[in-house]
């Protein structure tokens, strides 16, 4: 029929390793990609003007190639159609061959029906359930075929694991139970054709389908995580800030906690009800109802306090008052302001520059009072990671403590376990293919004028053209894929 015509077409050519490794360059390319281009920050994924607003940026910057990368979809290529497109190829391809190898270990098993296969007299090949490429050798050879077959014997036996000879019934007798396959030649009755099935190593054909699923595992495990995970990174978070993702049910809380002795700091992330602290001075990272949590500092910082704990402090344009503030500062020269606007104080805070005389990375800090646009105080704020100033003669008294501005980042992979799993099955599958099975069946017949016609069939040329034959005298050999 047409469809089925049709399906083993596209079987065949599904088994051909070149859309494989097709599919595979092109995944490796995207990859490539990832590492090299600008990628989506995560965060945005559940923002579609931001997400939009940001791939045009991003693609501008690389001209008219931009738009090319940006329609393949190389800035967000764990989320691209075509990441996806080349996994679902891989894992076709990946299924075919896994029924390949199936199908090919257990034909091997049967292959020993065929020696009780009746003998039809027609001196003609058996068909060999095989889906390998099968070579051929007929050759008519000037000896008797008892006398043939015992040297075939013993040639096979020592290249071979397995060797079994038997002589089948005419096509017209029954099959007894005497006539079973038996592990010594024996000699065949007069015009009664032989057989000779050899295999090596039919034990590693078992082993084969264990590579193809572990393959087939890991790229099922990249799909999950592809369709599945996520990863947020937030902006830098200075002391006492705040960053929420109501898309994935998370938020990070960068605390400061006065604790007698001094100030303590810790990260607190929250994933859905489940929240779990991590330290601000390490970069560490732990799990939290299946999502991998981490930390690391990433610009620096200061945290302002009153030294009396009243909440007086203020950012320039609110009106929101605290008792601390934190500050981040993105490079240098960046610059921050806060106010106490019931002591009409302003302060400005500088990061200086590495060239600036005083150590790297210190500020400078100005203190404006009432509408004055010079400053009353300037302090270099940078030897000490803690620094009080009395702002004036009330016992009005600041502490600036140096903490870091740190990032968080919450990554969900789920899925990736299965690659550990996926490892193992492959050094076990590898195993199939270090030591490749192989078969070859030979069927002698008597031939006329006091000789022996050769049939061999086997998937190893190598084999075929090894076998001890005296000078034939009408020699054939073919190849084809069963």
């Amino acid at each position: 029929m047409a469809w089925i015509a049709a399906i083993d077409a596209l079987w065949r050519t599904l088994r051909r390793p070149w859309l494989l490794m097709s599919a595979a360059m092109g995944l490796a390319l995207v990859l490539l990609a990832a590492r090299v281009l600008p990628q989506l920050p995560g965060q945005l994924s559940g923002e579609p003007t931001a997400a939009a607003r940001w791939l045009a940026g991003a693609s501008a910057e690389y001209g008219m190639a931009g738009e090319i990368l940006r329609g393949l979809g190389l800035f967000n290529a764990s989320h691209s159609l075509l990441l996806q497109l080349l996994l679902a190829t891989m894992a076709l391809g990946l299924f075919v061959l896994l029924g390949d190898a199936v199908a090919a270990a257990l034909q091997l098993r049967r292959l020993g029906a065929l020696l009780e296969a009746p003998a039809q007299g027609d001196a003609e090949p058996l068909a060999i359930p095989t889906n390998r490429m099968l070579y051929r050798r007929r050759e008519a050879v000037a000896q008797s075929p008892d006398g043939l077959a015992g040297q075939l014997y013993h040639h096979l036996s020592e290249r071979f694991d397995q060797v079994t000879m038997t002589s089948p019934p005419p096509a017209e007798s029954a099959q007894s139970d005497d006539d079973r396959l038996e592990q010594t030649p024996k000699v065949a009755p007069d015009n009664q054709e032989l057989r000779l099935l050899a295999l090596r190593n039919s034990r590693a054909a078992l082993l084969q389908p264990v590579l193809w699923l572990a393959a087939l595992l890991a790229v099922a495990a990249v799909w999950w995580v592809v369709t599945t995970g996520w990863d947020v990174t937030s902006p830098p978070l200075a002391p006492g800030d705040e960053y929420r993702s109501s898309a994935h049910a998370l938020s990070f809380h960068y605390m400061v906690e006065n604790t007698g002795d001094g100030l303590a700091t810790q990260l607190l992330a929250q994933v859905g009800a489940q929240t779990v602290t991590l330290p601000v001075a390490a970069n560490v990272a732990q799990s939290v109802a299946g999502v991998d949590v981490a930390a690391r500092a990433a610009l620096p910082g200061l945290y302002i306090t009153t030294e009396d704990g009243a909440a007086t402090l203020a950012r320039a344009g609110q009106t929101e008052t605290a008792g601390g503030l934190g500050l981040a500062f993105p490079g240098p020269g960046s610059e921050e302001s806060v106010i106490l606007p019931q002591q009409g104080i302003g302060l400005r805070l500088i990061r200086m520059g590495e060239g600036a005389a005083e150590a790297e990375g210190a500020f400078m800090l100005e203190v404006y009072e009432g509408e004055s646009d010079r400053p009353t105080q300037r302090v270099i704020i940078g030897g000490e990671p803690a620094t009080s100033i009395a702002l004036n003669d009330d016992g009005l008294a600041l502490r600036l403590v140096q903490m870091p501005a740190v990032v968080a980042r919450a990554r969900y992979t789920p899925g990736l376990w299965l690659l550990g799993i996926a490892a193992l099955l492959a050094l076990v599958g590898v195993a199939g293919f270090w030591r490749r099975p192989a078969l070859l069946l030979a069927q002698i017949a008597p031939w006329p004028a006091e000789r022996a016609l050769l049939i061999a069939q086997s998937d190893a040329p190598a084999e075929i053209a090894a076998l001890p034959l005296s000078t034939p005298t009408s020699p054939s050999t073919s190849a084809w894929e069963s």
